[in-house]
């Protein structure tokens, strides 16, 4: 890669960085490519050169979102790390700057943008296996009870990630939303975790 490429690498980054942020608090009608160019230090002619319109820039936003997502999943099965601190670290706690997109935001955008459905679609059928990996690996180290299949954990994983979309709705202006969602994701997890001493 020469120069050139690494420096229009750079600023697609932190187009793509700046469009993300200002998705997640205002959505797509709040959306201005304007706004995205002065938050990421570039001209709005630079972000149309690079993307060719506002749908194409959110559509590069979301594949990149899920790639990284994808690629987080699956170092937590090639790395080293003990699944029980895996568990703690990536699903049990929500750091304050993490980058996750709110539910009604990327509701907003599926609804607005159908090739994004395709997308999602492509990324659950890329994820659930290197979850499902990740689930053997703690078998293997000894912290899933026996006799809990696969099948079970996954159909449990999806019951939760539903109960915790409708529960957002219910308490997302709540001061302690993320307590509670901390507590819930830890009673999920340690539904199926042996207790260790």
């Amino acid at each position: 890669m020469d120069g050139y490429e690494r420096r229009t690498t750079i600023k697609r980054k932190l187009i793509e960085k700046a469009a993300f942020e200002l998705l997640n608090i205002g959505g797509i009608k709040a959306l201005r490519i304007k706004d995205v160019a002065d938050r990421a230090g570039t001209s709005p002619v630079s972000i149309y050169n690079y993307y060719g319109s506002k749908e194409k820039l959110i559509y590069e936003v979301m594949r990149s979102f899920y790639e990284q997502q994808t690629a987080k999943l699956r170092s937590l099965v090639t790395n080293d790390e003990p699944f029980i601190d895996q568990l703690n670290d990536f699903f049990l706690q929500k750091p304050k700057d993490t980058n996750l997109l709110r539910k009604d935001i990327m509701e907003e955008i599926l609804e607005v943008n159908h090739e994004l459905n395709t997308l999602v679609k492509e990324y659950q059928q890329q994820t659930i296996p290197v979850f499902l990996e990740w689930i053997d690996k703690g078998r293997k180290q000894g912290y899933v009870k026996e006799g809990t299949s696969n099948e079970t954990i996954l159909y449990s994983y999806m019951m939760m990630s539903q109960a915790m979309e409708n529960l957002y709705k219910q308490i997302a202006d709540r001061p302690d939303v993320e307590q509670i969602f901390q507590q819930v994701k830890y009673m999920f997890f340690y539904g199926f975790i042996k207790e260790t001493k």
